[in-house]
């Protein structure tokens, strides 16, 4: 059987912005490398040779100079793989996840159709032959068939209470951090945010709401810091990184309220 060829994979702005290389590209460099980046991912690779790279049919109206110094300036982030083409390092990662997500799922379908496949082959007719011999009453594979039934019943109710634990909390851990924020607007896109990552990110909500706190404090601390809604903190990953350092300054040139009070203190000790 042929290997099914991947067609989608996640993309993170905040980590791709994050990415040093990527921040210094011009506009004509990061344009080509997000072009070759996707042709990698469909087609397993870039040849690695440049005459070839030109090839591509949204290249062929560059002019051939000033692409071969945009690929001077952005080949350091593919690596060969040793038969003639090259990859770029992110997106095998990319792509590693993308299978593995895809086995996973694969894996459980058919686990689960087996299992209802199982339920459904002992039909009535079934047992009462099976049930014949014992007066219509055949110990065995009765409590066979009772227990799948039960075993399946099991599965919906934990998914059920499951499903209905989740609900709830995400709700009232959602309504906390919502309510302690100091810049209140955005709220559906803050709501669609946090379930982006929970549910799809897979990130501990708990986290979020630990992390947000730390935030709001350190800028109800700092006057002259710059808020954000809940909705542009989960927007940029935010519960991945501390609050900066307070603000030394507004923007005339004033000193904050944390280096008046260091100046302050620094003179007691003088005196």
């Amino acid at each position: 059987m042929s290997k099914k060829r991947l067609t989608w994979y996640k993309m993170m702005p905040a980590d791709l912005l994050a990415n040093k290389d990527i921040e210094r590209m011009d506009v004509d460099e990061f344009g080509v490398h997000m072009y070759l980046v996707q042709r990698s991912f469909l087609d397993d690779g870039i040849p690695a040779d440049f005459s070839e790279i030109i090839r591509y049919s949204m290249l062929r109206s560059y002019d051939k100079k000033r692409l071969r110094e945009i690929w001077e300036n952005i080949k350091h982030l593919w690596v060969p793989t040793g038969d003639g083409r090259l990859v770029n390092a992110y997106i095998e990662s990319q792509k590693e996840c993308v299978s593995g997500l895809t086995k996973h799922a694969s894996e459980a379908g058919k686990a689960s159709a087996a299992k209802k496949k199982q339920l459904k082959s002992i039909s009535t007719d079934e047992i009462r032959v099976l049930n014949e011999p014992f007066n219509g009453k055949n110990p065995v594979v009765e409590m066979e068939f009772n227990n799948l039934e039960e075993e399946v019943e099991e599965e919906k109710e934990e998914e059920r209470e499951t499903e209905t634990a989740r609900e709830k909390p995400l709700d009232e851990i959602f309504e906390r951090c919502y309510s302690q924020s100091l810049v209140k607007r955005d709220r559906g896109i803050a709501e669609r945010k946090f379930s982006e990552a929970v549910v799809e990110n897979e990130v501990d909500p708990e986290l979020i709401e630990r992390q947000w706190k730390t935030w709001n404090d350190a800028w109800a601390a700092d006057r002259y810091a710059k808020k954000q809604s809940l909705a542009e903190w989960l927007r940029d990953r935010h519960w991945e990184f501390p609050p900066p350092e307070p603000t030394r300054s507004d923007s005339r040139g004033k000193p904050s309220p944390f280096d008046e009070a260091a100046a302050e203190l620094k003179r007691r000790d003088v005196a």
